[in-house]
């Protein structure tokens, strides 16, 4: 474990530690529409954000809050998110474990202190340490269960036991999000759709996204679960229905993860009707599912809800498309795209596809 005083002498570490308990925070709330929110963020919890700004406070609504960008005079925090912002995972737990220990989580704002703790196990489940993640994240949710991270936390939880194939670690997990409120346990619901969806139980999945998107009090969630039936639409083929529902979720403008996720589904569908067809008509499928999804990392780049997914499949509709003639070069782009898929995320079933299908066109 790294120490902040490695990198200034005592006296200089000392003084930045004083400062920073007396100095103003200057946290920047981004919001789905409008300007960021300046301000000093008090509370950052699944009932409410609330931002001391001037004389008053603000309560931003919930499901138009992008993210929180803290203010922390502290190096290991800084050092954390130059490398998880850069993609680094590795090198940002190691930085954000530090800060979770007792010590140093004292000279962290009570509101920071559950943000670096998911931060430490959301950097270990990116970069492929899944055990590791799941230790942190379990004490992160049982020392701060009314943090607004929870439901993520509680994602990686599941998508690690699902792509572990622990689908009997799930149920558990869910109950205690459920015991959140009707908010969060729509979102549970959700998650169990995405449950029963990877174990290829599509027409048992569509009751619970339909669950879902009927209870859930907040977009993102409700749009989310109505996708889901998408998704489950193109595990049965219906390639069209998938399509209509994934259009109709990008009419009048959608979250980010809303909107790249209606791009991966119609991406998806698109790759469908592609191996299905064949000559001419393939290839025009191809390179048009290739459209929807790179439009994810371009866009939307850095939702590892969708982009690993969507890097993927775009290489492997180049490596299709390098069989037909005139197109060998595609298989240099495929083999791009699958590296970047291990080199970003690396302890995912997607990385792991990556890694077996660049066996065939390196």
């Amino acid at each position: 474990m790294r120490g902040c005083a490695k990198f200034l002498p005592g006296v200089i570490f000392c003084a930045l530690v004083a400062l920073s308990a007396v100095r103003a925070s200057d946290d920047s709330v981004e919001m789905a529409k409008g300007e960021p929110i300046k301000g000093v963020v008090t509370k950052d919890e699944v009932d409410g954000v609330e931002v001391r700004v001037g004389g008053g406070r603000m309560n931003p609504p919930l499901g138009e809050i992008l993210s929180i960008k803290f203010d922390v005079p502290n190096m290991e925090y800084m050092e954390g998110m130059r490398a998880y912002n850069g993609g680094n995972f590795a090198d940002a737990a190691g930085a954000f474990e530090v800060l979770t220990q007792d010590e140093m989580q004292k000279q962290l704002r009570p509101v920071v202190q559950p943000y670096v703790f998911f931060l430490a196990g959301d950097s270990l489940y990116r970069s492929g340490k899944h055990k590791e993640a799941a230790e942190i994240l379990t004490k992160y949710m049982e020392k701060f269960p009314r943090s607004r991270y929870v439901p993520r936390a509680t994602e990686r939880l599941v998508d690690a036991a699902i792509q572990s194939g622990k689908f009997k670690d799930v149920p558990a997990l869910l109950s205690k999000l459920k015991a959140l409120g009707a908010e969060m346990a729509a979102k549970a619901t959700c998650f169990e759709g995405d449950l029963l969806r990877a174990q290829g139980k599509a027409d048992l999945a569509v009751p619970k996204y339909e669950e879902a998107a009927r209870t859930a009090t907040d977009t993102e969630t409700r749009s989310l679960a109505r996708l889901g039936v998408a998704r489950c639409a193109i595990e049965k083929n219906d390639y069209a229905k998938a399509r209509q529902m994934a259009e109709q979720a990008l009419e009048g403008g959608s979250m980010p993860v809303v909107a790249a996720t209606a791009h991966l589904i119609i991406g998806n569908a698109l790759l469908g009707e592609a191996n299905a067809a064949t000559g001419e008509p393939a290839q025009e499928k191809y390179l048009d599912a290739v459209l929807e999804f790179l439009r994810i990392p371009v866009v939307y780049g850095g939702d590892e809800r969708t982009e690993p997914e969507a890097l993927f499949n775009a290489g492997m509709c180049f490596q299709r498309l390098s069989k037909f003639p005139g197109r060998t070069k595609d298989k240099r782009r495929a083999a791009g795209l699958y590296s970047t898929v291990i080199r970003n995320y690396t302890g995912s079933a997607w990385a792991a596809k990556a890694r077996e299908n660049m066996k065939s066109v390196q």
